[in-house]
């Protein structure tokens, strides 16, 4: 899990081989991993234009598209796909699920949910979905089993973990929720993502000392991402330090100027 070291690596190896099918391959899902979801795309595509033959590489690019939003490309361009292994076809109707869900299409994102968990009953993607859709319901018994099911069959999947920090929080635990958004920071250090979501906990729990903390460490470890400037002015907005607030959401929208929040 290495993510940064190994794309260093295989970009080495792409330029002594710009065709290496399998290298494209393992540098799309590196940087898919490490956040860098336009790259991920680039060279996922890439391999399979040169004729890579993986089941393995159609699920990281769908995963792909749907983090980048794009839920209705993830339909469009999966739901009808067919893999040849069942644990690949069940990871996939699961991404496929999730993008149903993104579309406010419950029915069918269930029913994604459901011929997953038929082919392979360890599909952590879809026990994920389901828990979203129980906790879309408030059943925050049926997600919770959702989410131990995911952490049970991989225990390490961030967002396994984001999602279980979620439902504490939904419900008012304030600290065990804390302590799932630093296993999840634990798992995946370097996923801005997750130590974002921390942060925005924090300062709904008032603990600006704390996310003021976790906002330093996340400009450390990302210094030129618009989530760490962003990170930044959401602390000092709070702690009423308007003009250095400024200052670091006037950095956002250079970046991003379309960046509503």
């Amino acid at each position: 899990r290495d993510y940064k070291a190994s794309i260093i690596q295989l970009k080495n190896a792409l330029q002594k081989d710009p065709d290496h099918r399998e290298a494209r391959y393992l540098l799309g899902l590196a940087s898919l991993e490490s956040g860098d979801l336009v790259s991920a795309e680039v060279e996922l595509k890439k391999a399979l234009e040169l004729g890579l033959s993986s089941d393995e590489a159609y699920v990281a690019l769908a995963r792909t598209l749907l983090a980048k939003g794009d839920a209705a490309g993830v339909v469009s361009q999966f739901a009808t796909k067919t893999l040849s292994s069942p644990k690949a076809q069940a990871e996939l109707r699961a991404v496929v699920g999730m993008s149903h869900l993104a579309r406010n299409r419950v029915a069918e994102a269930q029913a994604a949910f459901k011929e997953a968990l038929a082919l392979d009953g360890a599909t952590a993607g879809a026990h994920l979905g389901m828990a979203r859709l129980a906790g879309a319901q408030q059943d925050w018994k049926s997600a919770t089993a959702g989410v131990e099911a995911a952490l049970a069959a991989s225990p390490a999947n961030v967002e396994a973990l984001l999602l279980k920090a979620d439902l504490y929080a939904a419900q008012g635990q304030a600290e065990p929720a804390t302590k799932a958004y630093r296993a999840a920071i634990e798992a995946a250090p370097s996923l801005i993502g997750a130590r974002l979501n921390l942060i925005t906990h924090l300062i709904r729990q008032r603990s600006l000392e704390a996310a003021a903390a976790e906002a330093d460490a996340l400009e450390k470890a990302a210094p030129r991402d618009v989530r760490s400037f962003y990170a930044k002015g959401m602390v000092l907005v709070e702690q009423r330090k308007f003009p250095q607030a400024r200052e670091a959401l006037q950095q956002v929208l250079k970046l991003t100027p379309e960046h509503v929040p």
